[in-house]
This record gives C-alpha cells, structure tokens and sequence, in this order.
C-alpha cells in the first residue's frame, strides 16, 4: 500500500524508523527526488539537469531512543575512514603496491557512502505538493 505524506506534514509522533510511539527526538527533513537518469548524470559531474528537475520538499518527523541520529558518530567513522584510505595510497605508491592502493580506493569509496548518509530518507516520487517515501513509515507498534 502506497502512502503519501503532505509537504511540511507533522509524521512525528512515531519512529521514522521502527514506528515506536516513544519518541526521543523530532527533525525537520528535506527529502529530494529527481528522474533516474538526473540523479545518475550528476553522480558523474553533469549536475545541469539535476538540479533544473530536483524536488524538495520538508518532512517533521520523529525518531525513538535507539534510532535517535548520532551525526557526530557519523563524522568520527567516516573522517577516520578517509584518513586511512588516504594512508593507504600514500604507502601504496611509496612501496610500488597496487594492492595497498586499491585498499585505499575501497576506503575512500566507503568514507562517501557513510558521510553521503546512506540510511538518509528517501522518496521515491514527489508530485503535487505530497511525497511517497521509498520505505514507508511503520505502523504504529
């Protein structure tokens, strides 16, 4: 079942994650949508049609005690990540290894997905001021 939230809609009074009703913490959302093939130019520098077709649009929502957002273990994990990626390639060109610098690639690959926010709301369509989420909020448990 597809359900349809209005923008600036006040969806906090359960887990965005889980649907908890014992809400711990409330957050105003920006939740972005563009056609596929947008999304994927800008991903290789063309960032023209992108942001021409780009969709925003705030959401209130609420997150319990387990799901509440840690932006600073966020930025500690990923900034750690970079560091050691670049390492990495540093001691891999030193030492002439491909290995070692491959491994440092795979890091800094890593570091863009946790700092890009990986588990960040998604919508899967927004149209005429209301936006289908991707993964629908549960139910109330």
């Amino acid at each position: 079942m597809e359900k349809w939230y209005d923008s600036n809609q006040d969806i906090s009074d359960r887990c965005l994650k889980c649907g908890s009703p014992d809400i711990q913490a409330k957050k105003t959302i920006c939740v972005e949508w563009a056609p596929a093939w947008a999304t994927y130019l800008a991903s290789v520098g063309v960032r023209t049609p992108y942001k021409n077709l780009v969709q925003r649009m705030p959401l209130q929502v609420g997150y319990c005690k387990k799901h509440k957002p840690k932006p600073w273990l966020r930025k500690i994990v990923g900034y750690s990540v970079l560091l050691l990626g670049c390492i990495l390639i540093g001691v891999g060109a030193l030492e002439d290894s491909a290995a070692v610098q491959f491994t440092g690639v795979c890091l800094l690959f890593m570091f863009l997905i946790v700092v890009s926010g990986a588990t960040a709301v998604r919508a899967k369509e927004i149209r005429q001021g209301k936006v289908l989420l991707l993964k629908p909020i549960p139910e109330k448990t």
